[in-house]
């Protein structure tokens, strides 16, 4: 019987801002190009909310898929297997399953034109693989058929 392995971690990502971003500004997450705009007319178009922090919320809640009408433009899906939180100047990405292959993932400033925002962190600090650590219980431990099959599912 081995042991049990290390559970696997999240990678994440900070965007650090100094200002309000402006129209035409984009941050590249993933395979996207989310753009801050005024007035939001095309699918993956922010808000530029009313100041810095309103604007990151925007950007948080596209990444998660919980905005209100307004916030970007309407049939704007949100960022698969990522989440978002925010603060007043500060936007951190996690990748929703733990493990080293979120490191890879792309968090990058597209176009700043103001200066006002940086990835401060990119995708990083992810480690280990999910399904060694879930066959690492399962060989580790006398399991039930039930909880194999679920684990199994994962």
């Amino acid at each position: 019987m081995s042991g049990i392995i290390a559970a696997p971690v999240a990678a994440s990502g900070v965007l650090t801002a100094t200002g309000n971003f402006a129209s035409n500004d984009t941050v590249l997450i993933g395979s996207r190009v989310l753009k801050f705009e005024a007035t939001p007319a095309a699918l993956d178009d922010i808000d530029v909310g009313a100041d810095l922090e309103a604007s990151l919320v925007n950007l948080a809640g596209v990444i998660n898929g919980d905005f209100a009408v307004g916030e970007a433009f309407a049939g704007t899906l949100p960022v698969i297997g990522l989440s978002a939180v925010s603060t007043a100047t500060v936007l951190t990405v996690t990748v929703d399953v733990a493990g080293a292959y979120g490191n890879s993932m792309d968090l990058r400033e597209g176009v700043d034109g103001g200066g006002t925002f940086s990835i401060t962190t990119a995708m990083a600090g992810g480690t280990g693989d999910l399904q060694a650590y879930i066959d690492s219980i399962i060989s580790g431990a006398q399991l039930n058929s039930e909880v194999i099959e679920a684990l199994a599912g994962l």
